[in-house]
């Protein structure tokens, strides 16, 4: 543990903002218009780094629990987006899950329903940092959006989950 202000401040000298982070979403082709895909890093307000779990397998032995390790698994991924009037990016999510299953027909539109999804924390500066790469994304749910007469001055957002395989980053890949 430092011993003073000194020793930490040198320790600590460029900390991670949470404020500072870019996402880019790869929607499968034909799903999005290109203002949606040009507009989505700009209007996408929060984010999370993904993360993963390894599991534990726990086993008897001899009055004993030995913990073993087990398999790894993704959590889902939760982003949210402001909206306009011109509701691009939820129209690209709806889209995109109806083409994975169609709402009054039951039927994939799609023959591949997976994009990917970038996250990256920027520096103070603006430059990447670190760089999450979600494989395999689709959209899971589509928060609704509540609509209030007393919500003055407020921009409407949504969240959108989606589940992927597994994320991969330079680092860990």
């Amino acid at each position: 543990m430092p011993s003073n202000i000194s020793e930490f401040k040198r320790a600590f000298q460029n900390p991670a903002r949470s404020n500072k982070f870019e996402v880019f979403m790869g929607f499968p082709l034909g799903v999005a218009d290109i203002s949606a895909l040009r507009d989505f890093p700009l209007l996408c307000k929060a984010a999370q780094l993904p993360s993963s779990t390894l599991g534990v397998i726990e086993v008897p032995y001899q009055g004993r629990i030995v913990k073993m390790v087990g398999d790894r698994t993704f959590e889902e991924w939760t982003i949210t987006i402001l909206n306009d009037e011109n509701f691009r990016i939820r129209d690209a999510f709806e889209a995109w899950s109806n083409a994975i299953n169609s709402h009054e027909g039951n039927e994939r539109l799609l023959n591949d329903p997976y994009g990917t999804a970038t996250v990256s924390q920027l520096s103070t500066n603006g430059g990447i940092v670190k760089t999450y790469r979600l494989v395999n994304v689709f959209p899971m749910l589509i928060a609704p959006i509540e609509l209030d007469t007393s919500s003055n001055d407020q921009v409407q957002e949504f969240t959108v989950t989606l589940s992927f395989d597994y994320w991969e980053t330079p680092q860990t890949s």
